[in-house]
């Protein structure tokens, strides 16, 4: 099919699983989903449970863990960006040590995003991001809100690079 952006998101709930699957179908459908459409149709928005906590079984319609975390490269890659340290509920083995044995030729990732530099520094990012910039290496910036300390609460400026093919010539820059 077409390309696709794909990403990986991590959440703590109190939710159960089938109410997390219907809010999660509520939020899919209110922006466009068609569930006529044969499955692996276009589509602008899907959203799958991967994990919850170290469950793995059938859980309603929903198995977890997902297969897709061991079959897609753009599934594995950043759950280990966001929890690399992280074990598989049935395989027992960390999002790193899986995606180092990844079979990387399978499926090509057209663009991959790792976080290079955190600061709270919003100069000192957008420097590191200019220096970057200047040597060819594409990188973007995310803002998230720290809740450490009390309100206001601060910004932590992440800089990430796009392509982790820059790693090597972006750790030599900063």
């Amino acid at each position: 099919g077409d390309n696709f952006l794909n990403m990986v998101a991590g959440i703590e709930t109190e939710v159960g699983i089938p109410e997390l699957s219907k809010l999660l179908k509520d939020i899919e459908d209110k922006h466009g989903r068609d569930r006529n459409q044969p499955k692996f149709s276009g589509r602008f928005l899907d959203i799958d449970i991967l994990t919850y906590n170290s469950l793995a079984g059938k859980y309603g319609n929903i198995n977890l863990p997902r297969a897709e975390i061991t079959e897609n490269a753009f599934v594995l890659w950043p759950l280990t960006q966001i929890d690399g340290k992280g074990k598989h509920p049935v395989l027992r083995q960390t999002y790193n040590e899986l995606w180092s044995e990844y079979d990387k030729e399978k499926q090509t990732l057209i663009a991959t995003m790792i976080p290079i530099f955190t600061h709270t520094n919003s100069a000192l990012v957008g420097l590191a991001k200019s220096m970057l910039e200047d040597a060819g290496v594409g990188a973007v910036l995310k803002n998230e809100f720290s809740s450490v300390g009390f309100p206001p609460y601060n910004l932590q400026q992440e800089l990430w690079l796009l392509d982790d093919k820059d790693l090597e010539a972006a750790q030599e820059i900063l």
